[in-house]
């Protein structure tokens, strides 16, 4: 690999890890608001400017922290080991667990603990009445998976859903995890230069294509999902809701998300009815997509805020969707930083945000396993 290839693919890793910290620690207090204004925004962004010292940096929540797990025992073990994983997560919650985890997972890590790590599998397995959780909980957390595995496409599949699995067995979760760690490994590996834009159609589609294979294929988790669902239905067991067993379910979601990025300039409610801005994967992740694409331009409602930079632009809008801002903005962030390199990744949000230093580390320790070479950057 070249010397000028290195350094920017250095800066991509870097970028990814980075970008989904500062998505995450800014979007945290604007949580479950209806829309944010850009006035809200400015202000906060004003404040957190003023804040000094390392006790001053805005705190990262249970995104940032189970994204560490993951990062930890990817380059610890140098592949991956789903007793090792989830033992990291679950010690990551006993030692901090004011991070903002929801219940369900929570219940996870009890159980993983009180059994012993014998099967990490079996308590998300037997969550929701054997339906397991839908929620966005693997995406958020994907990143590392992307970097870990950005040559070998088959096996960053197996990796985001076996690693998934450990806490969301449900076909619409693990299947959203993957989507988002495909889509880190495109803008990843997208070879573009200043004068050469991403083409965003393309990129929807190559999106599409991927996920037509791993949408198609009925493998044993899905097996295992249709199975429990139908046990579910004969039971009579209330669950998350959303019985919708779409074999193509995420295909039609980017599409949602093609046609929307071919409108231009769209009003934010229309973005929160068409994909949505809650937990559930199938209503974020085709969502944190969109952000990226849609803020390679500039976005008329953050004419007051923004200055040029496409990754702040992309972390802002996701926030001023409102909804579930933090999870959104970072996995948006992670998937701009991984196209736009650390560079652009505002110096101010790096010195504020807790836990970009050990981001930055474990993203060179994640670039030497992927590629074999050191990296020099930042």
């Amino acid at each position: 690999m070249g010397t000028r290839h290195s350094k920017t693919m250095c800066s991509r890793f870097i970028g990814s890890l980075v970008g989904a910290i500062v998505g995450d620690c800014i979007g945290a207090d604007f949580e479950c608001r209806p829309f944010v204004d850009t006035l809200h925004l400015s202000n906060f962004l004003t404040s957190m400017a003023g804040k000094t010292g390392r006790g001053n940096k805005v705190s990262y929540t249970d995104d940032t922290a189970m994204t560490r797990s993951v990062a930890d025992s990817l380059i610890s073990k140098k592949a991956f080991n789903a007793s090792d994983m989830a033992m990291r997560f679950a010690e990551e919650y006993f030692q901090n667990p004011g991070r903002g985890y929801g219940a369900n997972v929570v219940q996870v890590f009890q159980d993983l603990h009180v059994d012993r790590y014998a099967d990490v599998y079996q308590s998300a397995r037997e969550q929701f009445g054997g339906t397991g959780s839908y929620g966005n909980g693997g995406g958020m957390r994907i990143a590392p998976v992307a970097l870990f595995a950005m040559n070998d496409t088959e096996k960053l599949i197996q990796i985001a859903r076996d690693s998934t699995l450990i806490t969301h067995t449900n076909k619409k979760g693990y299947n959203g995890a993957i989507l988002q760690c495909l889509a880190v490994q495109q803008a990843l590996t997208h070879q573009h230069a200043p004068s050469v834009r991403l083409s965003r159609e393309k990129f929807v589609e190559d999106l599409q294509e991927k996920m037509k294979k791993i949408e198609g294929k009925l493998d044993d988790a899905n097996k295992a999902t249709k199975a429990s669902e139908e046990e579910a239905k004969v039971k009579d067991v209330k669950t998350q809701g959303d019985p919708s067993s779409k074999d193509f379910f995420y295909v039609e979601y980017l599409q949602k998300v093609k046609t929307l990025i071919s409108y231009g300039d769209v009003p934010r409610i229309k973005i929160k009815h068409v994909l949505g801005v809650g937990i559930a994967a199938h209503r974020s992740i085709p969502t944190a997509i969109y952000c990226f694409l849609r803020c390679m331009e500039p976005v008329e409602d953050l004419r007051n805020i923004d200055h040029g930079n496409a990754l702040a632009r992309t972390v802002l809008y996701a926030i001023s969707l409102g909804g579930d801002t933090d999870t959104i903005a970072s996995m948006a962030g992670s998937i701009a930083g991984a196209y736009y390199g650390i560079e652009s990744v505002p110096s101010m949000w790096q010195d504020r945000c807790e836990g970009v230093e050990c981001a930055t580390s474990q993203a060179k320790e994640l670039y030497h396993l992927a590629t074999g070479d050191t990296c020099t950057c930042h």
